[in-house]
């Protein structure tokens, strides 16, 4: 893929080496000049006026629903707006703690998931006096499917999981782990921000409960999704309270609009969602999700075999196999502090990211005091990778 030429932070930068896109994508000129678009001639809050530019306003941001939830496979009315996949993530967890939670019960997270699946549920549980089993991976940060089947009791209730890691790039065997959940009456839910702009990924046919994702991986930014099951849409109880929820509202109660509006109290981010539309577009336009996923292959197999070529001392986090792997790889030196590393990468111009990346349990548990992880996406192409692994050559032998 010959993507860069359609991003502007690379001809406004010339010598960037972007290697961080797993914290933030960069922004296609399309999503940029959508959101400019829309912000000069369009702009106007939704769903509740009904002059010209409120109409043309809801339109759009609809739109966006529509493309958004297409894309994914799911029904828009269980496409939920958020400002990001931490919200998301809360949203969901608040709900099903309400809705399903008692004391005693069990919820199985692995130890390598973002913070955002894993302090909300902490937080829940110790309201409610429930559980939390901690699946742990084997030496080098890799899980196995048998993993999740021994840790099921019979008070579990829920299985909070990510599709990709988002420090050892490992693909989760999802379809596996909703069958098991399923067989045995209980719920899941999916972290797919780290999936969703790397693989093909379809709600509905990977049959969690819910999931989510958010915009800034995916060339977009200041929004994100919770995709809900028909069961879950239905009792799911609002987060926040206020504007644009309620059907009326009297001195003694109140009676809310069905979904997805109950759930996106308040005025929303209007211009980042019609950018999210245009993101998902530009995706379409330059052969989709399995030419992406094909294009992180190449490169995957490409940085293990330079990897291993230039830098046998250093080690790399989770599966080596790149069919097993998303487009990540987390690695460390024994000898080298990881914010060393970042500040002379940095000198070079290379963005990539050091420390514990949201995930701390899982840098706890395998006994290491921080990663520098490069990631990829549709503008990463092999230079970038030599430069990135020349750059720790150099590195290494300034140290050792």
């Amino acid at each position: 893929m010959n993507c860069k030429k359609d991003f502007p932070i690379f001809k406004n930068n010339p010598d960037l080496i972007f290697l961080d896109s797993a914290a933030s994508s960069q922004k296609p000129q399309k999503v940029i000049d959508t959101i400019s678009h829309f912000s000069e001639t369009n702009y106007s809050n939704i769903h509740r006026g009904l002059y010209s530019l409120s109409l043309q306003s809801t339109e759009q941001y609809e739109k966006s629903r529509n493309i958004i939830s297409h894309f994914f496979g799911v029904e828009p009315q269980n496409c939920i707006f958020t400002k990001n996949g931490t919200e998301a993530s809360n949203i969901f967890a608040s709900g099903f703690s309400e809705l399903f939670l008692e004391k005693g019960d069990e919820i199985i997270i692995p130890v390598s998931e973002h913070h955002a699946n894993i302090l909300p549920w902490m937080h829940f549980s110790r309201k409610k006096g429930v559980k939390i089993i901690f699946i742990h991976p084997d030496e080098k940060g890799v899980f196995s499917f048998h993993q999740f089947e021994n840790a099921l009791t019979t008070n579990t209730k829920l299985i909070a999981f990510a599709h990709v890691s988002n420090v050892t790039g490992q693909i989760f065997p999802v379809k596996n782990i909703v069958q098991l959940a399923k067989k045995n009456n209980i719920y899941t839910v999916l972290d797919a921000c780290q999936s969703a702009p790397h693989l093909p990924f379809n709600f509905t046919e990977l049959g969690v409960d819910a999931a989510f994702i958010t915009g800034h991986k995916l060339g977009a930014g200041g929004t994100g999704c919770l995709f809900l099951s028909e069961k879950f849409r239905e009792v799911l109880p609002p987060y926040l309270f206020g504007g644009d929820m309620v059907d009326d509202v009297t001195e003694d109660d109140f009676s809310l609009l069905p979904q997805p509006s109950y759930l996106e109290s308040g005025t929303p981010a209007i211009e980042n969602v019609i950018g999210f539309g245009a993101a998902i577009e530009y995706i379409e336009n330059i052969g989709g999700m399995k030419k992406i996923e094909a294009h992180e292959k190449k490169l995957l197999d490409y940085a293990f075999h330079q990897l291993k070529q230039k830098l046998p001392n250093w080690k790399i986090v989770g599966p080596k196999n790149p069919d097993e792997r998303s487009g990540n790889i987390s690695l460390y030196h024994e000898k080298i502090h990881h914010s060393d590393i970042a500040v002379l990468l940095g000198e070079k111009n290379i963005a990539v990211r050091t420390g514990f990346h949201c995930a701390n349990p899982l840098h706890h548990f395998l006994k290491i005091k921080g990663t520098v992880r490069m990631s990829f996406w549709v503008y990463t192409d092999e230079k970038d990778i030599d430069a990135f692994v020349n750059a720790l050559s150099e590195i290494e032998k300034l140290f050792c």
